[in-house]
């Protein structure tokens, strides 16, 4: 009863903040907001006060990095992972960082004399072992006329690093002929390449876990730097992307039913269902947040277990379509001055009752994960007083950025993959 009462009280003083929104929501911006607020409560006393005292901030930024879809074409990638793109659990040959993740899956082409167009680099074409990246193609060794390539993951990690990450960053996607010599020393084809480039093509199957460990990282180096600015913002966003890590449609390819005639289930999952009922039926008492000795295992094992949730998240929606009234399925709702089609609320109760609390699960295991990696990185950081931050305005730059995504976010022509 004392446990009730006190997630009805915590969860009252969340939503007068959250129904008030007046953004579309959309998990959606109602689960995103509503995961980085319970968040704070789950924070130790060095640093609840911080964070309590700027919980208005954190819960309405949880929303930007899906706002800054609108704004930055690389963005949607973070966002997610397709698991199924990378072959099955374990995902063996799945790279856990990001270097050596470019260095097998990113695409990186030579032109010949001006004329001839080869793939050095790129899935399919090298494969990494314990000790090595190795050239797999007999047809490339011919054409190239060249000997059967071992290159040290040292050197490849090199090339990924200084050359192939500089270029993503930058979406600058030519490259020096130099730059191959690493990786190809004393190669006679090198004379012949008038030309190298790449692309961003190992980015369309998602980037999330490799980002979720980036973020982290600047996030421990803003608690360093005793930088207020930069730990809200980043303890807002590293939220989000959180978030997005617990939602199984955020795993596969098939991330909103469009390959099994499901169109549509991705806002009914992650938006639909909470907005509905979280505050009548979830219960976010998660406990106190913990330290992750190994933050990058972390990542991946959230993801894992989201994957996991797939198979259930489809069929158990599948299933219920065909038993489920057809005209019971879905009603109209006035939202926002607007007219719009969306699941009935019974059969919404009975999806989330089909999918035996899966729902509420993910989110209250988002709220814990955001608690332990808010925790773990000002721990990594040294545990420094946060009482001592000092106010700081925003820059001229940062400023303009924000106007300039809120600008963006409100035309509403996004980048990426569309699934609300």
């Amino acid at each position: 009863m004392k446990r009730s009462i006190l997630s009805i009280l915590i969860l009252f003083l969340s939503f007068q903040y959250l129904s008030a929104a007046s953004d579309p929501p959309a998990w959606g911006f109602f689960g995103h907001r509503l995961i980085n607020r319970m968040a704070v409560f789950t924070l130790p006393p060095e640093m609840i006060s911080f964070y309590k005292a700027n919980i208005e901030y954190l819960t309405e930024h949880a929303v930007d990095p899906d706002k800054r879809r609108y704004a930055a074409r690389l963005e949607a990638a973070r966002h997610y992972m397709d698991m199924d793109q990378f072959g099955y659990y374990p995902f063996e040959s799945l790279p856990r960082t990001w270097y050596p993740f470019l260095a097998t899956y990113a695409n990186v082409y030579v032109v010949l004399d001006d004329k001839d167009t080869v793939r050095v680099m790129g899935e399919g074409v090298w494969r990494g072992s314990n000790k090595e990246y190795k050239v797999i193609s007999d047809s490339l060794l011919a054409l190239l006329d060249t000997q059967y390539y071992r290159v040290p993951l040292r050197d490849m990690h090199q090339f990924a690093a200084f050359s192939i990450n500089k270029a993503y960053r930058h979406d600058e996607w030519e490259y020096s002929r130099d730059s191959l010599k690493g990786i190809f020393p004393n190669a006679a084809f090198l004379s012949r390449v008038t030309k190298v480039f790449g692309n961003a093509s190992f980015s369309e199957h998602g980037l999330l876990p490799y980002n979720l460990d980036e973020m982290f990282n600047r996030l421990v180096k803003a608690f360093v730097a005793m930088d207020k600015n930069a730990i809200l913002r980043l303890s807002a966003e590293l939220g989000h992307y959180i978030g997005d890590a617990h939602v199984p449609l955020h795993t596969t390819k098939n991330y909103n039913g469009q390959l099994t005639n499901q169109d549509g289930i991705h806002a009914f999952w992650e938006s639909r269902i909470p907005e509905l009922f979280a505050d009548e039926e979830f219960d976010f008492l998660v406990g106190k947040a913990q330290f992750i000795k190994e933050t990058n295992d972390y990542f991946w094992k959230v993801i894992f277990d989201s994957n996991e949730g797939v198979k259930l998240v489809l069929d158990i929606e599948n299933n219920l379509k065909k038993s489920f009234p057809e005209d019971q399925q879905f009603c109209y709702e006035n939202r926002l001055q607007q007219v719009i089609r969306t699941q009935c609320r019974d059969f919404a109760k009975a999806y989330m009752v089909a999918l035996d609390g899966q729902v509420e699960d993910r989110m209250r295991e988002a709220i814990i994960s955001v608690g332990n990696i808010w925790y773990t990185a000002w721990v990594t950081a040294g545990q420094p007083d946060l009482k001592l931050l000092k106010d700081a305005q925003l820059s001229a730059q940062e400023q303009a950025d924000q106007e300039e995504l809120e600008k963006k976010f409100q035309q509403g022509k996004g980048y990426g993959r569309n699934h609300e």
